[in-house]
């Protein structure tokens, strides 16, 4: 029987309790590579962000993603299945020169951060 230690059920449901439980008003959540588990999940009232970093280019995901950072107070990306896909996305990154990170969380298949925008 073959299994692939990187396969398993990506714990969507675990990630958007851990949102529900800690979301502001007013907080943006950025979706990387999640679509409709989310959606199934997910009955607060922020607004999410899909980018799907496989079929868009990084230019234009870096400029929506510096618009989230630039008007927003708190913002969580949720990256699904990092492993599978492009794993130098800019997100993280372009997130982290406005905003520091508050808190991470890592759960099968996701990788959660939680972001404020700096002070000043």
């Amino acid at each position: 029987y073959f299994t692939n230690d990187k396969y398993f059920r990506d714990d969507i449901r675990g990630a958007v309790e851990i949102i529900m439980e800690n979301e502001m008003k007013g907080d943006i959540i950025t979706l990387l590579g999640v679509n409709e588990g989310f959606d199934h999940y997910y009955s607060g009232e922020n607004t999410n962000v899909r980018i799907f970093p496989l079929g868009s280019s990084f230019d234009t995901d870096i400029g929506k993603i510096s618009k989230i950072a630039g008007k927003a107070d708190r913002v969580w990306l949720f990256k699904c299945r990092e492993w599978a896909r492009r794993k130098d996305h800019p997100a993280t990154e372009v997130y982290s020169r406005r905003m520091k990170v508050v808190e991470e969380w890592k759960l099968p298949g996701i990788k959660l951060i939680l972001f404020k925008k700096l002070p000043g």
